[in-house]
């Protein structure tokens, strides 16, 4: 009937031959908590249950989602638990309900966030160049796999790698309430806005 468990991401980067890494960075719920404040900001129903409210029980209502749903069901369930083991219990800070809330907590007092990075080296069982262009071959054979009509075979962060491509010619989209948060806040530093 409330949350426990954060939305923290589970996150794996692998290096490739000729690309930018594989990267797949993903919150244990079925959306991040940003991309339901941007349904509540702009007052859009989300598309699917992706959320529940402060009964426990599911809603499409981004005003009334208390919590979010954990991706995979059970699957979602059990990798929240891990992340949280990880960077909480392991690490010795704060978990579970004991996180102060991201965006109701004074920021000026200490949050006692735990985090959990693992590094493997690519060349601990084969040589470095035969790890990265195993990567770039697996990474192109996904993409050639046969797709759907109208769709692509993509991997994690792929659109990301695309996005960031278009946004360094066209520049980063903002939205007009991000942007009047931004004039706000130039406001009040005396800072000047230009687009």
């Amino acid at each position: 009937k409330r949350p426990y468990f954060g939305t923290n991401p589970v996150c794996v980067a692998v290096p490739r031959e000729e690309e930018e890494p594989y990267c797949l960075d993903m919150a244990t719920s079925m959306i991040s908590w940003n991309k339901l404040l941007l349904h509540k900001s702009n007052n859009e129903k989300l598309p699917d249950v992706l959320a529940a409210d402060k009964d426990g029980h599911p809603t499409k209502d981004p005003q009334n989602a208390e919590c979010l749903m954990p991706a995979g069901s059970y699957k979602g369930y059990g990798l929240a638990v891990m992340v949280d083991i990880l960077c909480g219990v392991f690490t010795g800070m704060a978990f579970g309900r004991n996180i102060p809330s991201m965006y109701k907590a004074p920021m000026n007092q200490p949050r006692h966030l735990g985090q959990f990075y693992m590094v493997i080296r690519a060349d601990g069982c084969i040589e470095k160049v035969d790890f990265l262009r195993a990567m770039q071959q697996m990474t192109d054979e996904v993409r050639l796999e046969p797709n759907l009509e109208g769709e692509r075979v993509l991997l994690a962060n792929d659109p990301q790698i695309e996005e960031a491509q278009r946004r360094k010619v066209k520049g980063i989209p903002l939205g007009e309430n991000l942007l009047e948060e931004f004039r706000k806040l130039a406001y009040e530093l005396g800072v000047e806005v230009r687009l």
